[in-house]
């Protein structure tokens, strides 16, 4: 199983080191036994449609094992994490997680159960981490360098073509200090303000209404 958090990710890496060891170890996997979400990790009640396939796969007794590169691609909560091996040990489906070089297999293997609750509480504070310090890294190249991160400038805002560099954009910076002027002189409303923005005449980057 594959799981990638945005259409702008790969899953090349995840599906070659998969099949890479699939094939070291004699387990054949076909194409239609591969399945892919893209879909984001961080948000709570998630929908995966083709994990949800999957499932139904193990519920009708197709599969014995899974494979996965890493705890995260299960589920990112310790707590969700823990839930989901307890299933698939109720359905006596063997787990791999590539990363962790670890097979989840015997229910009563307390030594094993022990480590995945560790090693699942450790996972997903370096995912916490790696947010963290991505979001940090941005912030301070905005505020030390005036670069744009991550391929979206805030509103009011344009980039240089080669350096990136942060420059204001006049006709943008006009709306923003009407909607400023709106929100705090005269406390209108988020819906509101768009209302009025659009009988004025103004429209998002995309050519819609304000939201």
């Amino acid at each position: 199983y594959i799981r990638i958090s945005t259409s702008i990710q790969q899953t090349d890496r995840q599906r070659k080191e998969l099949l890479d060891y699939a094939m070291r170890n004699d387990i054949v996997i076909s194409e239609e036994d591969i399945y892919v979400d893209i879909i984001s990790g961080f948000k709570e009640g998630e929908t995966r449609p083709n994990y949800g396939i999957l499932k139904r796969k193990v519920e009708d007794g197709v599969y014995q094992q899974i494979l996965f590169s890493e705890f995260s691609r299960l589920d990112r909560k310790p707590s969700n994490l823990l839930k989901s091996i307890e299933y698939y040990q109720s359905k006596d489906v063997h787990l791999f997680f590539k990363k962790q070089n670890l097979w989840v297999r015997d229910k009563s293997d307390l030594s094993t159960s022990i480590m995945i609750s560790v090693l699942a509480v450790m996972s997903q504070y370096e995912i916490e981490l790696f947010v963290a310090r991505g979001v940090d890294g941005k912030v301070s190249a905005i505020k030390n360098r005036g670069i744009s991160q991550g391929g979206f400038t805030a509103y009011g805002y344009t980039t240089t073509e080669i350096e990136k560099k942060l420059v204001i954009n006049e006709e943008e910076a006009e709306i923003v200090r009407i909607i400023f002027d709106l929100y705090a002189n005269h406390r209108l409303g988020t819906r509101k303000i768009s209302q009025k923005l659009f009988e004025m005449g103004y429209t998002s980057r995309e050519g819609n209404a304000f939201k």
